[in-house]
């Protein structure tokens, strides 16, 4: 992604209004939806140098996809720090057994990145709502802007995007 500004993406009712645009003005909010746009999406989701990007979405839905096609810069996906210990360990034992060292992995990797001072753009599961306390209060402590992506897929298209993937299809 080029790092430029346009603000945070997320479902709503449609493109905003200039009264909706309005009532953002002042307080930095604005809500789009990229939805049911007979395919004319914008060629570039740019935000400002320094501000901190969160792509979020169902497992599957393609938040490490996009992440690798558009993000310019640093990008912090907990599937990298996954696939880094996935290759150190014996293949019999379960991803189940290291999954506190890949988590301890990725959120030092996050943190590294985020004391940089760039602009970072992070995967975010959305399990852990901690983590999105912890990127407001330091892009608030930046005096940057954080943005949402939040990719909306259905359950059953993201689960087949799991499968393509080989990754292992929750319930």
């Amino acid at each position: 992604m080029r790092i430029q500004h346009t603000g945070a993406y997320a479902p709503s009712t449609g493109i905003p209004s200039q009264r909706a645009r309005a009532r953002t003005r002042g307080r930095g909010r604005l809500l789009r939806d990229l939805r049911e746009r007979g395919g004319r999406g914008p060629r570039a989701l740019t935000f400002a140098a320094g501000d901190l990007v969160v792509v979020s979405g169902l497992p599957g839905s393609g938040k490490s996809t996009l992440m690798k096609r558009a993000a310019g810069g640093t990008a912090i996906d907990s599937q990298d720090a996954r696939e880094r210990w996935d290759a150190r360990m014996p293949r019999f034992l379960p991803y189940a057994v290291y999954r506190p060292l890949v988590r301890l992995a990725h959120y030092a990797g996050l943190r590294r990145a985020l004391r940089s001072g760039a602009g970072v753009v992070v995967h975010d599961c959305g399990t852990q709502s901690w983590v999105r306390g912890w990127l407001a209060r330091e892009a608030r402590r930046r005096g940057r802007a954080l943005h949402l992506v939040l990719l909306d897929v259905a359950p059953d298209t993201a689960r087949e995007g799991q499968r393509a993937r080989g990754r292992g299809v929750s319930s």
